[in-house]
C-alpha cells in the first residue's frame, strides 16, 4: 500500500470543502458507501483523499483508502 500525501493551500481547502458540502453526501442516509464516494469525487476533480478528510471532519465518517 502506498501511502500518499498532498497539501493544499488553505484557499484551496477551503474552496473543495464549500463544494463538497453543498452536495449533501448520500453516504449520510446510506445511499452510498463512503468510499465508493470518495473515489466518486474524481470526478468532480475533487481527491479522494480530500472527501474523505471532509467526511472525517465534518461527518466523522471515517474512511480508509487504499492504493
Amino acid at each position: 500500500m502506498k501511502h500518499i500525501t498532498r497539501t493544499l493551500s488553505d484557499d484551496l481547502q477551503q474552496h473543495i470543502e464549500v463544494e463538497l458540502a453543498s452536495l449533501a453526501p448520500p453516504v449520510l442516509d446510506g445511499r452510498m458507501d463512503a468510499l465508493l464516494w470518495c473515489q466518486d469525487m474524481i470526478f468532480r476533480c475533487i481527491s479522494p483523499e480530500c472527501a474523505a478528510a471532509y467526511l472525517k471532519r465534518h461527518h466523522n465518517i471515517e474512511v480508509t483508502l487504499t492504493a
